[in-house]
């Protein structure tokens, strides 16, 4: 696990999830083609070949069909969808002329890639008229992070994206020079940090120890040869993320705390649970899981809140090397004596296996 390919995979999904971490500027998007056109409100600041973060993109996918029986809507879209059953907060809808189907609903249900329900008025029946559209917001394939194509203007740029359709939506536009950074350890953080503008957010990815495994008295270890003759190596990668803001007192940064404990922390969840880091071909690794987080530091001027993550990685063959004598740890054999039905316990410190 590389720290700089998690700063990336922060620097491209934080922003879909907070404002906190980067200065916005509103925009337009504009997508003909596999080309998007961004009109910013300001200059944008961009050069060919620099990176931007883009986010409120919204695109409207129409439905090719809307009726509702009985209080149940059931809705097909002309476009495959983004929506994943049990995992899509809201859905909106927009343009029936039917105000019942119309509005923001949080119980859907989807059925495939093209159809989902959602609950109306009770006892609802009617098919819907009109232009009626779901609108899908931030679809990783329009928001996200875009390497710049061209800059036409000062407040136009291009960015190359594959879409469904031509479509228009306003947005917002951040160049990518997000508050993100690494630091050895949360002291240096905090010294990097107190120089900085009062009201921004910086993040710090912070690097943790590597475990693995060291029980002896177990019926098993976590080194071990597998079913394929390949010795294998389990360990737990940490890391953490340590999130700084300046407040004025406690009683005033009792918002800022509740922000890091609950909207950062879900956003930071969002952006790396997915997430599995690159190893080597003789590795496999497992997604990013988050293992907690706490209050960190706190002087009356600047409050930090510290959030573990962790990946296991299996080595196999230690990346190619494996020794002709291989140790295994204390082994637990269970016998039973055929006359008393007694079960006997014999426990060896160190079988040594050889090569022959």
């Amino acid at each position: 696990m590389k720290y700089s390919e998690i700063i990336n995979q922060l620097r491209q999904y934080l922003p879909l999830h907070t404002d906190r971490f980067n200065d916005w500027i509103d925009a337009t998007f504009s997508l003909v083609g596999n080309t998007a056109t961004i009109t910013t409100a300001s200059a944008h600041g961009l050069a060919v070949g620099g990176f931007v973060n883009l986010t409120d993109v919204v695109f409207s996918n129409p439905l090719i069909s809307l009726a509702s029986v009985k209080g149940t809507a059931t809705a097909k879209t002309t476009i495959q969808n983004d929506l994943t059953n049990g995992f899509q907060p809201e859905i909106e809808i927009v343009g029936a002329t039917e105000s019942e189907f119309n509005g923001i609903f949080t119980d859907s249900k989807v059925f495939n890639e093209n159809q989902f329900t959602y609950s109306v008025e009770p006892f609802f029946d009617g098919t819907a008229t009109g232009a009626p559209v779901l609108l899908e917001k931030n679809l990783l394939r329009y928001n996200g992070l875009f390497e710049v194509v061209s800059t036409p203007t000062p407040t136009t740029y291009t960015v190359e994206i594959v879409g469904e359709a031509d479509f228009t939506s306003d947005c917002r536009s951040a160049n990518d020079i997000s508050r993100i950074a690494f630091a050895f350890n949360t002291a240096l953080a905090l010294e990097y940090y107190t120089n900085k503008k009062a009201s921004d957010y910086w993040a710090f990815v912070i690097p943790m120890a590597t475990n693995v495994s060291k029980q002896r008295e177990g019926n098993h270890d976590f080194n071990y040869i597998n079913k394929d003759g390949e010795y294998t190596q389990e360990l737990f990668k940490s890391f953490s993320v340590f999130v700084l803001a300046k407040i004025n007192n406690e009683d005033s940064g009792v918002d800022t705390v509740d922000e890091l404990s609950v909207d950062i922390a879900n956003a930071l969840r969002k952006s790396l649970i997915n997430y599995k880091p690159v190893q080597s071909t003789s590795q496999t690794t497992s997604s990013v899981s988050f293992d907690g987080d706490n209050p960190e530091h706190y002087d009356n001027a600047i409050y930090g809140h510290l959030y573990e993550f962790g990946a296991a990685i299996t080595l196999k063959n230690l990346d190619g090397f494996i020794s002709p004598t291989v140790k295994v740890r204390k082994i637990i054999v269970d016998y039973k004596d055929n006359n008393t039905n007694n079960k006997l316990t014999i426990a060896t410190d160190t079988i040594e296996f050889k090569e022959i």
